[in-house]
C-alpha cells in the first residue's frame, strides 16, 4: 500500500511539473535566439558547476543519514527540477518527502531541507546586499524582510538554550496540571527539533555557507560573463533582476535560460543513473 501511494504521489507531482515545465517554455526557440554558442557553453558549464556544489552542500548535510552516493545524487536529480520549476517554492514539500521516505528518519530530513534552503538564502540575500551597496541602488521590500527573518533566526538559535532551560525548570516546578503536561510536550518537541538543527549546523553550518556563497558567485558571474560578451545591458541591472526572479516568481530571460538548461541537464543524468542502475541489479542477478 505504502509503496502504492508513494508512486501515485510520485507520478501525480511529476506530471504537474512536466505540464509547467511545458507551459513555460513553450516558446523556447525564442529563449535562445540572441544567444552566442560561448553563451550557451557558459550557462552549461555554470549550470554543471552550480548543481555540483549544490549536491556537495546537500550530501555534506545528509552525510549522517548515510542515504550513499548514488541515492543521494538520483534523488537530487529527481527533485530539484520539481523545486525549481513549480511556483511558490512548492517544490520544497517534495523534497522533503523524498529525502525523509529515503531516510527514514523525517524530522530530520525535514530539518536539513530546511536548512539547506536558510543556508541558499542567507548566501542570496549577503550577495544581493553586497551588490547593492557596491553597484548603488536600493534594495527592495523582499531583501528587507528576508534579512530580519535571517537575523531573528540565527538570534533564536543562539538564546533558545536558555530559553529552554528557564521554562523547564519553571514547569517541573509547577503545579501538575494537563496545560503543565501540554507545555512540557511542547517544550520536549521545539528541544527535539533545535537538536535536530544543531547537530546538522554544528561543524557543517559555514562550510554549507560559504559552498552557497561559492555557487551563487558562479552565476553571478556566468551571468556577467554573458553579459559582457553580449553587450547588453548594464550588467548591474542584468545581474539584480536575475537574483530577484531567483527570489520570487518574476522571469528574466537569463534565469528562465539558466532554469532550462538545469531541468534538462538534470532530467538526462537521473535518466542514466537510472539505466545503470537497472543494467547493475541485472548483472547481479546474471
Amino acid at each position: 500500500m505504502k509503496r502504492i501511494t508513494h508512486n501515485a504521489i510520485n507520478s501525480f507531482v511529476l506530471a504537474i511539473t512536466a505540464i509547467w515545465f511545458i507551459y513555460r517554455f513553450h516558446n523556447i526557440h525564442s529563449l535562445f535566439t540572441e544567444k552566442t554558442a560561448l553563451s550557451i557553453f557558459t550557462i552549461i558549464g555554470a549550470a554543471i558547476l552550480i548543481h555540483g556544489i549544490k549536491f556537495c552542500r546537500l550530501y555534506l548535510a545528509l552525510y549522517d543519514i548515510q542515504l550513499g552516493l548514488k541515492v543521494c545524487l538520483s534523488t537530487y536529480c529527481k527533485v530539484t527540477p520539481v523545486s525549481i520549476i513549480l511556483p511558490f517554492k512548492m517544490g520544497e514539500l517534495y523534497r522533503m518527502y523524498c529525502y525523509g521516505r529515503q531516510s527514514g528518519i523525517v524530522l530530520r530530513s525535514v530539518v536539513i531541507i530546511l536548512l539547506d534552503r536558510f543556508m541558499d538564502t542567507a548566501a542570496l540575500v549577503t550577495v544581493i546586499t553586497l551588490i547593492w551597496i557596491f553597484d548603488g541602488g536600493r534594495p527592495s521590500a523582499l531583501i528587507y524582510f528576508l534579512l530580519i527573518f535571517l537575523l531573528f533566526s540565527v538570534f533564536s538559535y543562539f538564546i533558545f538554550p536558555g530559553i529552554y532551560q528557564f521554562w523547564q525548570r519553571h514547569l517541573l516546578c509547577a503545579k501538575a496540571s494537563e496545560h503543565k503536561l501540554w507545555a512540557l510536550k511542547t517544550l520536549g518537541a521545539m528541544d527535539a527539533l533545535y537538536g535536530e538543527i544543531e547537530n546538522v549546523v554544528k561543524g557543517r553550518g559555514v562550510i554549507l555557507y560559504f559552498l552557497s556563497l561559492m555557487a551563487w558567485g558562479i552565476e553571478i558571474s556566468s551571468i556577467a560573463f554573458i553579459n559582457h560578451i553580449t553587450v547588453m545591458d548594464h550588467a548591474g541591472t542584468v545581474i539584480s533582476e536575475y537574483l530577484l526572479s531567483a527570489m520570487s516568481d518574476r522571469q528574466s530571460p537569463e534565469f528562465n535560460q539558466f532554469v532550462f538548461v538545469s531541468v534538462v541537464g538534470l532530467v538526462l543524468l537521473f535518466v542514466i543513473l537510472r539505466i545503470y542502475r537497472v543494467v547493475a541489479e541485472k548483472e547481479d542477478v546474471k
